[in-house]
């Protein structure tokens, strides 16, 4: 199941999907093959996500899509600017893996992350990922309804140009990562 965690300060509405018995499933489950999310809906329009516990193509990741649920041949097209965040059980926060845009229209109803996260480090036994046989992901969606000038802010700056943390303002250097 999904939660509905509402507005994000940002403004962009969270979704929270706890995948259970995370062990088995990335057991069971070959590389390219998914386990999907119940559908949750944002302004009016529906969305499921598609988890790859073992990769889409490479085995060395998951990865995580997010899919418009929209089946009609005449939806909208849509600009979304989301993140893809998994929760970190050591500073008890969503840490953003993936920070995307997309239009979803007919022509295109889903994106994500070939290399969300390493496989290796989602399964080390530390506990960071992988609490109680459970793996929290979220997805954080807003819709811009083709406002490419605001979808634009949601997206990742050049290096040569991040000299700051959007967050917390903190200088970032060539040996930080930006």
């Amino acid at each position: 199941e999904i939660e509905d965690w509402g507005k994000m300060p940002d403004g962009r509405h969270r979704f929270v999907w706890k995948v259970q018995n995370y062990r088995s499933t990335f057991a069971r489950l070959k590389t390219g093959q998914k386990i999907s999310s119940a559908s949750f809906t944002t302004g009016d329009l529906p969305w499921f996500l598609d988890l790859y516990p073992n990769g889409y193509k490479n085995s060395n990741f998951i990865a995580l899509y997010l899919h418009s649920g929209q089946a009609s041949k005449e939806a909208r097209a849509v600009r979304v600017p989301f993140s893809l965040l998994i929760f970190d059980n050591h500073s008890q926060q969503f840490v953003t893996s993936a920070n995307l845009c997309q239009t979803f229209d007919k022509g295109a109803r889903c994106w994500g992350k070939h290399s969300l996260r390493k496989k290796a480090d989602i399964m080390v036994g530390d506990k960071r990922f992988v609490d109680n046989n459970m793996l929290v992901m979220a997805v954080d969606i807003a819709l811009m309804k083709d406002n490419f000038a605001q979808a634009k802010r949601y997206l990742w700056v050049p290096l040569s140009s991040a000299n700051r943390c959007r967050g917390c303002q903190k200088g970032l250097f060539f040996n930080v990562q930006k």
